[in-house]
């Protein structure tokens, strides 16, 4: 699966991984949650997609959801 990595502003990280799922038709839910003070926020968010390919993206200031897709092979 994807490794979520969330970079608060002191640079401190927190780290989430997304699988598929681990019974016969089970799957588990394609969302992370992160929490953290409101004087550190999120920076950016990195992701190792399951192909291996990562990305990088910024957090705006403020934002509260992110939507991301995986990249195209």
């Amino acid at each position: 699966g994807a490794r979520v990595t969330l970079e608060l502003t002191d640079g401190t990280t927190q780290t989430s991984e997304v699988s598929a799922g681990s019974g016969f038709y089970s799957q588990s839910s394609p969302a992370c949650f992160f929490g953290w003070p409101e004087a550190n926020p999120p920076k950016r968010l990195r992701v190792r997609w399951p192909s291996g390919a990562t990305s990088e993206h910024p957090v705006p200031a403020g934002t509260t959801n992110v939507t991301l897709s995986s990249p195209a092979p």
